[in-house]
């Protein structure tokens, strides 16, 4: 079906007006395409190479009776675990958010049971918590995240942080759409409103309105600019905190190893010696200099744009796989760093 976009747009003056109307046509949406995704990649360390998987998780998808970002989770790392892999990294890079429940479950794959995200708000206060008693993935974990991670995106890198289940690493922070919004219907011809009704809470008390979430392990990207994210915005809620509410069953005796923080200064450690040395990385450091330095407009078309190679579009293949970008590659290193110093 059609649907007809009406745009009034206000002359320079701001007396006269003009109005458009564009015809937009529904389509449907390919989830094999916007589904999460699995790849394995090597790294050597100590002259022995490591199979790590990067699972790509662009949204956190989902309908009734249809795939699922969890149910595909799930099968993936089950794949991973078939595949002997010695780590995973979950990118959540670009992800903006999506389904609240399916973050619940999807952080429910990597601990055993327990709280995942506290809302609060207008409607009263609820704990939403991860039942299933399984991990699904008990291994080495790497979240990769920047300031483009949003919402439930937010809510998983909280939940792994707050049970030290494994390290963030990225922009230095997360987006910071820490709120819940609602659509309350006006009079009859008068539309509607989008109310924000409620704040999304880590495990340790934290909400992840407006400050996001910290990372671990800081890698520089193309993102890694004060006017992305909710702090840039005008008249942007504020930041709460609550009374912590971690559970007590998120662990077993056969699950993960929670990190501990002289592994993570290790890491940033090992992490920051690379990035003093690579070419890649210096260059991005210089381009957020200059984000930082230029004009309030930001363009997210040209951010997006992290490409390494410069070939023309006809010359790719559309069955390869993209060239990971530059701060993936580290998040590997580190991900390579973290097996390893488990393993001591």
């Amino acid at each position: 079906t059609e649907v007809k976009l009406v745009v009034l747009r206000e002359k320079k003056n701001k007396k006269k007006k003009t109005q458009r109307t564009i015809v937009i046509k529904r389509e449907k949406i390919d989830l094999k395409q916007q589904a999460a995704k699995l790849r394995v990649e090597e790294v050597d360390r100590g002259g022995k190479k490591l199979k790590l998987g990067v699972l790509h998780l662009p949204s956190f998808y989902g309908g009734r009776g249809g795939r699922t970002s969890g149910g595909d989770m799930a099968k993936l790392l089950r794949e991973a675990r078939d595949k002997k892999l010695d780590g995973i990294m979950l990118d959540l890079a670009t992800n903006s958010g999506g389904l609240l429940q399916q973050a619940v479950d999807i952080v429910g794959l990597f601990i055993k049971q327990g709280p995942v995200v506290r809302v609060e708000g207008v409607g009263g206060n609820k704990n939403l918590r991860d039942v299933d008693p399984r991990i699904e993935w008990s291994g080495p974990l790497v979240v990769l995240t920047s300031r483009l991670s949003a919402s439930a995106s937010e809510i998983v890198a909280g939940a792994v942080k707050d049970y030290s289940r494994g390290v963030l690493v990225g922009d230095d922070h997360t987006f910071g759409k820490g709120t819940v919004q609602n659509v309350r219907d006006m009079p009859a011809g008068f539309g509607a409103v989008k109310v924000t009704t409620a704040r999304f809470f880590r495990p340790a008390g934290q909400s992840t309105q407006l400050v996001g979430v910290e990372t671990d392990v800081v890698v520089p990207s193309v993102f890694g600019t004060d006017k992305v994210g909710e702090k840039g915005r005008d008249h942007a809620l504020a930041t709460a905190t609550t009374k912590p509410f971690h559970g007590k069953n998120v662990n077993s005796k056969d699950g993960f190893t929670p990190l501990l923080p002289t592994t993570i200064e290790h890491l940033k450690q090992q992490s920051a010696a690379r990035i003093a040395k690579d070419k890649d990385m210096q260059e991005i450091i210089e381009e957020q200099k200059k984000n930082n330095d230029d004009s309030d407009i930001v363009v997210l078309s040209e951010l997006l744009d992290e490409k390494t190679d410069d070939k023309d579009d006809d010359e790719e293949d559309p069955d390869a796989e993209e060239e990971l970008t530059p701060r993936a590659k580290e998040a590997l290193q580190v991900l390579a760093d973290l097996v390893a110093t488990q393993r001591k």
